[in-house]
């Protein structure tokens, strides 16, 4: 009896302090230890008394003496308790708080300054606000580790402010307790505020619910903290006038939404709190832990941990002596599906001594061995040397990345995809055909690890900003393009591009770059009116098929300080080395370049009266590399103006266009380019529609050349130039026309080859390989079935050349919609078809239902119209 009475008050003490560390102090007076366990005050006294000289509980001797729990406060608070009693709680506690970590709590939480940072901030910002917190909402899914997370904040916020209030805890399962408990709050005339958890808030009754609204809306006492922890969405159970009170919703992530560093971490953890269980030393192999790790449990955390426990008992049955060895045949069946091939050895990982995923390691080997070449012989040394040890980073990150399916990295590559692609068509700059995956890839795992990556930089700081620096130097074009790339990555993924990602992306694109000519001068256009200056930078661009010139329009009201002010804006953004060079159509040279010398280090020359001829020109001497001042004394004596009458004698030019964009038009281009016999002097130039169409940009296009015909696959209806469809070039139909065109630069056999080269390059197949990045034979298949499906809903048979048509711009819509670029018009025309053929659109939707499924698209009613437009254009019936 004597030993059963004071084990159970050893128990009740430890519990205690377990659950509330020095907040437990109101349970733990011989009196309401006697109280709670039924036994008289003078024998709870006696054996705490005991329980003190045998070093298993402290006393703080306040009135009443409160005992506590020696290991267990040393275990909540990782501290060591050195002293059998204290003489207050203000002593107590100051003890707690000389020998505790300042981040001590918030550790023992697994992704605490990773995927649980935003959380942890938002939730000690409403724990912290003044006097007595905001009442906040904690949801996730089952398991996700709600209870464990809103633990360790209370934890931390006690050690960061004194004990203030009391703490209850409901389930609201259990729902007329919680009702009852806020009707005596509002009744108690206890001065002390609390915090009150509610768990499982969805069941919460409407009842219930009112009577918490009306108590934290009208309460005359000290403002309560309320905490509602629940698995469900909360806004769609919680009356709207109730949810307006909590300020705040906190989601957890589920653990397959985690990073691979953090799950790991998890695993281990649990394995490791199996090994305490067990009192064995647990040994699992790298096999195991990535299909644990990987794997997607019903229950999150708590899925997890139940199925580490049946495979260590598993494992259990089979082990000798003090040691459990986990090897992949004691993982079930479903753990198999998550196991990946893996080149490396199988080893075994000692769970006790496990430091985190090797990935990691392996990264920072990776700058470190950067950082070595560049000490060792500066930037054109590490740019010589990089790529192998760059090669092995991206084959170890290709591993990282496939070890689970992640839709958060397919979103990236398909961001970054449309990134370069704005980029590279701008910029006329070669990229290796991996780049998009390989820099998706290396953007993802810093993000995924960014913390202990930003440490990593913050450590070589000085070393990483200095190569950067130098970089710049040497490589001002290839650091012009990243800094782009990474601004656009800013704007459109909200991720800060850090110093090593920059880095990388310079030397990649040096080494892909050869013949960037390393001069150190930026050309800037800047005209009056709508798009002057930018139409002229994009024809000059074009023409030098190199980015020369950035533009800026300014309006035709603009002052010389208007100018002055936007320029220092862009010159703001421009490397520190460069040398700029600013041609303007009008005003004071004298009055600009005063006023700009005076705020920035930049040598800057200007040019006044800009034509395109004079922009073709400096351009070209840009490219070549040639000094400023050279460039600037030379313009004058190289560029005359003459004025007299004479008949133009244009260079002559073919044009590709497209609706889909200038990759299309690029694809069409090269066929047609690898048709030719040999090579002739026409000029063979490929463009975006709206380019075409932009009546500025087209006129100063025909003043420097004479348009033979364009081809493509939309006609954008321009004067004086013959258009050419791409459905009749795949039909045979006028090659007259071309061979006319072309009959001053081809002998008579040369267009005999030109045709047969045309016929057996200009098949439909081939021509869909060439405008789509998705696989054609496929694509086509899906097409032409949809295609014939409508038209037997419809009745209605189109011609071959209409249909042909429409085979290429259904293949086109597809890319379209699969990259999220769909044609967008929400003019009445469109709402007039919405009305008058809603038939139809329900023919096409069902039509195209397999396409929908296959390539996860929507046909948009802007689609549907363009495709009705051929059935109602085409006359050929049946």
């Amino acid at each position: 009896m004597v030993t059963s009475t004071k084990k159970g008050i050893e128990q009740y003490i430890e519990n205690q302090c377990n659950l509330y560390g020095i907040d437990a102090l109101e349970h733990l007076s011989a009196n309401q230890i006697a109280e709670e366990l039924s036994i008289s005050r003078p024998l709870a006294s006696q054996y705490l008394n005991e329980l003190e000289k045998e070093g298993i509980c402290f006393k703080v001797n306040t009135r009443p003496v409160y005992f506590f729990h020696k290991k267990a406060i040393e275990s909540y608070y990782g501290i060591m308790i050195q002293d059998s009693e204290f003489y207050d709680t203000d002593e107590f506690w100051k003890y707690i708080l000389n020998h505790t970590n300042d981040h001590f709590f918030l550790k023992q939480l697994i992704g605490w300054n990773g995927s649980l940072r935003p959380i942890i901030e938002k939730s000690m910002e409403m724990l912290n606000y003044p006097p007595n917190g905001l009442p906040f909402i904690i949801q996730g899914a089952r398991g996700v580790g709600k209870k464990t997370i809103l633990k360790v904040l209370l934890q931390s916020i006690r050690f960061i402010s004194p004990v203030s209030k009391k703490m209850t805890q409901f389930d609201a399962v259990q729902d007329q307790r919680v009702g009852k408990f806020i009707l005596e709050l509002e009744q108690s005339n206890e001065r002390k505020p609390y915090i009150t958890i509610i768990e499982h808030a969805e069941n919460i009754s409407k009842t219930t619910q009112n009577i918490l609204l009306k108590y934290m809306k009208n309460s005359r006492r000290l403002p309560d903290l309320f905490i509602l922890l629940s698995e469900k969405d909360l806004r769609e159970y919680l009356l709207s006038e109730l949810l307006s009170l909590f300020p705040f919703i906190v989601n957890v992530p589920e653990l397959q939404e985690r990073s691979k560093r953090e799950r790991e971490e998890l695993v281990i953890r649990l394995f490791r709190n199996e090994e305490e269980n067990l009192g064995k030393k647990i040994k699992l192999s790298n096999v195991v832990l990535n299909a644990l790790s990987q794997a997607v449990y019903k229950d999150n955390i708590i899925g997890l941990q139940n199925h580490i426990r049946l495979i260590c008992a598993r494992s259990l049955l089979k082990s000798n002596g003090k040691s459990i060895k986990i090897h992949a045949y004691d993982l079930d069946q479903q753990d198999f599906e998550n196991i990946k091939i893996l080149k490396d050895v199988v080893y075994y990982i000692d769970i006790s001594t496990y430091k985190g995923s090797k990935e990691f390691e392996f990264f920072i080997h990776a700058v470190d061995a950067f950082i070595d070449m560049y000490k060792n012989g500066g930037v054109d040394y590490l740019a010589l040397n990089y790529y192998s040890k760059y090669k092995e980073l991206i084959d170890m990150l290709f591993q990282y990345n496939n070890t689970f399916d992640n839709t958060h990295l397919r979103g990236i590559e398909t961001v970054v995809a449309d990134i370069v692609q704005v980029v590279v068509s701008r910029r006329y700059v070669n990229i290796p055909g991996n780049f998009v995956f390989e820099s998706a890839k290396l953007l993802y795992f810093i993000q995924d690890n960014l913390d202990e990556i930003d440490r990593c930089c913050k450590e070589r700081e000085t070393t990483l900003k200095k190569m950067l620096q130098d970089l710049s130097l040497n490589y001002l074009q290839e650091c012009t393009i990243t800094d782009e790339i990474s601004s656009l990555i800013l704007h459109n993924l909200e991720i800060k591009t850090n110093i090593i990602f920059r880095i990388l992306l310079i030397l990649v694109f040096q080494r892909y770059n050869k013949s960037f000519t390393h001069c150190n001068i930026f050309g800037l256009l800047i005209c009056h009116g709508r798009s002057t200056a930018s139409s002229m930078a994009d024809l000059v661009n074009t023409m030098i098929q190199a980015y020369v010139f950035d533009s800026i329009d300014m309006p035709l009201e603009a002052t010389v300080e208007d100018f002055k002010n936007v320029l220092a804006n862009t010159i703001d953004r421009i490397q520190n080395n460069a040398q700029i060079i600013i041609l303007v159509d009008m005003g004071s040279l004298e009055l600009l370049g005063k006023g700009l010398i005076d705020e920035t280090r930049h040598t800057i020359g200007l040019i006044n009266n800009v034509t395109t001829r004079m922009a073709l020109h400096i351009g070209y001497q840009i490219k070549e590399g040639k000094p400023l001042e050279d460039i600037v004394n030379n313009i004058s004596k190289s560029i005359q103006v003459d004025a007299k009458i004479f008949t133009k004698d244009s260079e002559d030019a073919i044009l590709f266009v497209s609706e889909t964009g200038k990759k299309t038009s690029e694809r069409m281009m090269q066929l047609f380019i690898e048709s030719l016999p040999e090579q002739i002097p026409v000029h063979f130039i490929f463009l975006d529609l709206m380019e075409l169409t932009d009546d500025s940009f087209y006129n100063q296009f025909i003043d420097i050349y004479n348009i033979l015909f364009i081809t493509g696959t939309v006609n954008p209806n321009l004067q004086n130039a013959p258009f050419l469809p791409l459905e009749d070039l795949i039909n045979g139909e006028h090659w007259d026309m071309i061979c006319n065109y072309l009959k001053s630069y081809l002998t008579k056999d040369q267009m005999n080859i030109l045709q047969n080269n045309l016929r057996n390059n200009f098949t439909l197949t081939n021509v869909i390989q060439y405008l789509s990045i998705l696989n054609p034979k496929k694509l086509l298949d899906n097409v032409i079935m949809a295609i014939d499906i409508l038209q037997g809903k419809l009745g209605k048979r189109l011609s071959n050349k209409a249909l042909v048509a429409l085979y290429i711009h259904i293949c086109c819509m597809i890319e379209r919609l699969v990259s999220k670029d769909a044609i967008l018009d929400s003019g009445e025309h469109i709402e007039r078809f919405k009305k008058e053929h809603e038939e139809f659109i329900n023919l096409t939707n069902i039509s195209f239902s397999q396409i929908s499924k296959v390539y996860s698209i929507t046909i948009t009613i802007e689609e549907i119209h363009y495709i009705y437009k051929f059935f109602n254009d085409d006359k050929e019936e049946e």
